[in-house]
C-alpha cells in the first residue's frame, strides 16, 4: 500500500470532508413531511452531510431498514452527579438498574408502539437502553413522519484513488415520534447507512514486514523503521519492576468484523516473545461478520483484522496474566455501540478498550447522547473504558477544521494519546515527543516529494461536551469543554511495534497501540488494589506532576529523523518526529500528549492506594 493510503485507513472522513466543505449541493434537503400534534420530533438526529450531499431521490420503498430507538435513564440528573466525583459508583448491575435503568413499563411501551407500526423486533437488551427493530422504508417514513432519500456525495480524490458515486440512505427530518413516548425516548440511530468507526491503526510507509525493521533502541536513530518488542516497551515502562500481571482481571476488546486467525496468530506471538500462553475468549454475540453489500470498501476488512491482532497481542504484552475477550461486532457501524453495551451489561470484563473512532465533528447530538448513555453505565459500574484519542492529529488535514474524535471525547472515557518513544540501547526510558510524523523524500527516478504533516496523536476539544469537573484543565486550554487525551503511551509507527497478522509479522504503530497499552496497565492497577478501579481519568489528574506521569515537556526536534528506502517502492523517506499538527506540546498537560505517560511502577502504587 502507497504511504498515503496506509495514513488513511479512516478515508471515509476525507471523503466526508468535502461534505462539509462543499456549498449545499442542489436538491440536498429531502421533501418535508409533516408531523401531527401529537407526535414530538426528536432533536439531533440528522446527519451532519446531508445538508452538503446530493439529493438522487427516494429511497426504495421496500427496503429494508434496521433502526434503534434509545432510552433515556431515569433520575439520569442524579446518575451524572454521583459520578461526577469521579472514579464510579461500583453498582452492581442489578443496582443501577433499580436506581437508573429504563423503567419495564416505559420498554415495553416503546416495543408496543413499534409493534404497532408494524415493525418487527430484532433485539432487545437487559439494560432496557434501546429496543433494535426492522421494517421496510415506507414504514418508517409512516412511522417517524419523515422521508428516507438516496444522497450521492461529490467525486473524491483521497490517497491517489478517485471514488465516485457512493451513495448513502438518510433522513433530512428529525423523528417524531408519539407525545407519550417524547420524554422516554432520546434518540434513533441506524435510519442512515453511512458507516461509521475505523480502526486507529498506522504503519511505516512501504507497510514493512519485521524484516525490513530493526529493533528501537539497540542502535538509536537507524537507517530503517525500528520497533520495540515486549520486553523492552515493559522495560522501557517499569512494567517488570512490579509484582503483577493482571492475573484475576479482564480486559475486554471490542472490534468490527472479527479475525478467523486471531487466537492463532496470539499464541504464536506469545511463543515468539516468551509470554504465557494467553487466556482468549472470542465472543460474537450478534452473529458471524459480514460484509455491507454496498460500498464494500468501506469495510476495510484488513485494516480491522490489524486492530484486533494489535489490541490483543499488546494488551497481553503489558498485562499477561489478565483474561481477554474479544467481543467481535458484524460490522463498524452501530453494532459496535451495541456490543460495547453488551460487554458493560453482561459485566464481561474490569477494563473495556476500544481503538476506533471517527471525528467528533461528524457525530450527530443525539448518536452522542446514545452513547453516552453506555459510558456512564460503565462508569457507575466501576468499569474503566480507554478508547484512542486518534491518528489525525486535529484532523485538520482530514476536515479543513480542528476536531477531537469520538468517543474518545466522552467524559466518561479515558483518552489514551500517542508519544514517540526513544529507549537507550540498555532499553531504558530516555524520552518521549509528541507522536507527529512529516515525511519527505524521493522517488528512484529523483523526483522530490513532500508529504508534510502525514499522522500523529489526536486531541483537542469537544464541541459537545463541557469539561468534567474533575478534569484540571487551564481554560485557557480546555474552553470550557471536554478536552483530550488524558494520558498517552507509545503510537508512532516508526518507534513501533510487530503484530503477528495470519502468521506474518507486520510493523503496526497508531494510538491503537497506546489504548491497549494503556488498558493493560488498568488491569495490573486493579490487581494491585485487589479491586476495580473505575473509570481511570478522574484517578489520573490529582497525580499530574508526580513520579506517576511523566511530563512530555517541550524540546527541539529538528535534529530527530530517520532516513531509509522503502523495501516495496524504492522511494527514499526521510521521516521526521515531535511535529504534531496544531497541537502543541507544553509543560503540563496538553492536548497532544494529556499528562504525559506513566512510570507504571509509581502510577500503580498510587492508584493501589
Amino acid at each position: 500500500m502507497h504511504l498515503r493510503s496506509a495514513r488513511r485507513l479512516r478515508w471515509v472522513f476525507a471523503l466526508l470532508l468535502a461534505l462539509a466543505l462543499a456549498a449545499p449541493a442542489a436538491g440536498a434537503a429531502g421533501t418535508a413531511t409533516a408531523a401531527p400534534p401529537s407526535s414530538v420530533r426528536l432533536s439531533g438526529n440528522v446527519p451532519g452531510w446531508v445538508t452538503k450531499a446530493t439529493r438522487l431521490g427516494p429511497a426504495d420503498a421496500g427496503e429494508t431498514v434496521q433502526f434503534s430507538l434509545w432510552l433515556r435513564f431515569r433520575n439520569e440528573a442524579q446518575l451524572r452527579r454521583l459520578l461526577a466525583q469521579g472514579g464510579g459508583a461500583h453498582l452492581g448491575f442489578d443496582a443501577f438498574m433499580q436506581q437508573y435503568g429504563p423503567s419495564a413499563a416505559d420498554y415495553q411501551a416503546v416495543q408496543d408502539w413499534l409493534t404497532g407500526q408494524g415493525f418487527r423486533i430484532v433485539r432487545t437488551v437487559p439494560n432496557r437502553l434501546y429496543v433494535k427493530a426492522e421494517g421496510s422504508v415506507a414504514q418508517v417514513e409512516q412511522a417517524f413522519h419523515l422521508r428516507l432519500d438516496r444522497y450521492q456525495l461529490p467525486r473524491v480524490r483521497v490517497g491517489g484513488t478517485t471514488y465516485t458515486d457512493v451513495i448513502f440512505r438518510a433522513n433530512s427530518q428529525d423523528p417524531a415520534v408519539p407525545a407519550a413516548l417524547a420524554g422516554i425516548v432520546d434518540a434513533v440511530s441506524g435510519l442512515d447507512d453511512a458507516p461509521y468507526y475505523q480502526p486507529q491503526v498506522a504503519q511505516p510507509a512501504d507497510q514493512p514486514t519485521l524484516a525490513d525493521s530493526i529493533p528501537c533502541g539497540s542502535q538509536g536513530i537507524t537507517d530503517r523503521p525500528c520497533h520495540y518488542e515486549p520486553a523492552q516497551l515493559r522495560h522501557g515502562y517499569g512494567v517488570d519492576r512490579i509484582p503483577y500481571d493482571g492475573t484475576g482481571t479482564t480486559i475486554v476488546i471490542v472490534d468490527a468484523y472479527g479475525s478467523a486467525t486471531a487466537a492463532q496468530d496470539l499464541a504464536d506471538f506469545s511463543r515468539r516473545y516468551g509470554l504465557p500462553p494467553a487466556d482468549l475468549q472470542v465472543i460474537q454475540p450478534f452473529g458471524t461478520a459480514h460484509l455491507p453489500p454496498q460500498n464494500p470498501h468501506f469495510a476495510n476488512q484488513q485494516g480491522w483484522a490489524a486492530e484486533i491482532g494489535l489490541d490483543l497481542q499488546w494488551a497481553h504484552a503489558m498485562a499477561p496474566g489478565a483474561k481477554l475477550v474479544l467481543l467481535a461486532s458484524p460490522n463498524n457501524q452501530r453494532d459496535l455501540d451495541e456490543a460495547v453495551n453488551w460487554a458493560v451489561v453482561h459485566d464481561l470484563g474490569d477494563v473495556i478498550s476500544l481503538s476506533w473512532g471517527l471525528p467528533e465533528y461528524f457525530m450527530s447530538p443525539a448518536t452522542a447522547r446514545a452513547d453516552e448513555r453506555i459510558f456512564m453505565e460503565a462508569a457507575a459500574q466501576g468499569i474503566s473504558i480507554q478508547n484512542s484519542s486518534g491518528d489525525s492529529g486535529d484532523e485538520v488535514i482530514n476536515l479543513g477544521v480542528p476536531s477531537a474524535d469520538w468517543p474518545t471525547t466522552s467524559p466518561y472515557v479515558t483518552s489514551v494519546g500517542g508519544t514517540s518513544l526513544f529507549l537507550d540501547p540498555q532499553n531504558l526510558f530516555g524520552f518521549e515527543t509528541s507522536w507527529g510524523t512529516t515525511i519527505r523524500g524521493w522517488t528512484p527516478g529523483g523526483q522530490p516529494f513532500d508529504w508534510g504533516f502525514v499522522f500523529g496523536g489526536g486531541g483537542g476539544v469537544s464541541h459537545i461536551f463541557p469539561q468534567p469537573s474533575w478534569q484540571t484543565v487551564p481554560r485557557s486550554l480546555s474552553q470550557g469543554m471536554r478536552a483530550v487525551p488524558d494520558v498517552s503511551m507509545d503510537a508512532d509507527p516508526y518507534t513501533g511495534v510487530p503484530v503477528n497478522i495470519a502468521g506474518t509479522y507486520y510493523v503496526y504503530g497508531g494510538t491503537s497501540l497506546s489504548c491497549p497499552l494503556f488498558s493493560g496497565v488498568m488491569a495490573l492497577a486493579d490487581q494491585a488494589a485487589g479491586r476495580r478501579l473505575g473509570q481511570a481519568a478522574p484517578l489520573l489528574y490529582p497525580l499530574a506532576g508526580s513520579t506517576s506521569l511523566r511530563d512530555v515537556t517541550p524540546r527541539d526536534t529538528s535534529g530527530l529523523s530517520v532516513t531509509f528506502t522503502g523495501a516495496a517502492t524504492g522511494n527514499t523517506y526521510v521521516v521526521g518526529f515531535g511535529q504534531d499538527s496544531s497541537l502543541q506540546v507544553r509543560n503540563g498537560w496538553d492536548e497532544a500528549t494529556g499528562l504525559g505517560s506513566p512510570w507504571v511502577p509509581a502510577l500503580v502504587q498510587a492508584l493501589a492506594r
